[in-house]
């Protein structure tokens, strides 16, 4: 549901998400915070809350399209568009997602590695000018 510009009210499926994250965060002996803080950006930026609002891109200006990515070398869809979902079924389960492997990746490897995989990880796939 949306309110105004882009804003969005929960349906109810986000604090079944908040509730399950926190009580999985929270029976952890190491709380893994690259994980926390990934699922806490993917949420503000869907709720678009206050000032974010007005600060964040559409979805229209970032969904993934390689097509303007190559042609107009738009990388700000590529980068953006992973933390960009449609509706709140779409959220919530990339976030469940997200916490069951973040948490045992992270727990794993460990916060400096685990922030080092995710960010080549989304380095490694930048298109490539074709020439």
């Amino acid at each position: 549901m949306e309110t105004g510009r882009g804003r969005r009210l929960s349906r109810g499926m986000l604090p079944l998400l908040a509730v399950h994250a926190v009580s999985e965060y929270c029976r952890r002996e190491r709380k893994p915070p690259i994980t926390a803080g990934l699922l806490a950006l993917n949420t503000l930026i869907y709720l678009r809350p206050g000032p974010l609002d007005a600060i964040l891109p559409s979805i229209d200006e970032v969904w993934f399209n390689p097509h303007l990515i190559l042609k107009h070398r738009d990388l700000k869809r590529f980068f953006l568009s992973a933390f960009y979902h449609m509706d709140e079924p779409h959220l919530v389960y990339n976030m469940l997602s997200l916490l069951w492997k973040g948490i045992q990746l992270e727990t794993s490897m460990g916060s400096t590695e685990f922030v080092a995989m995710v960010a080549y990880t989304a380095s490694s796939e930048i298109p490539s000018p074709v020439f």
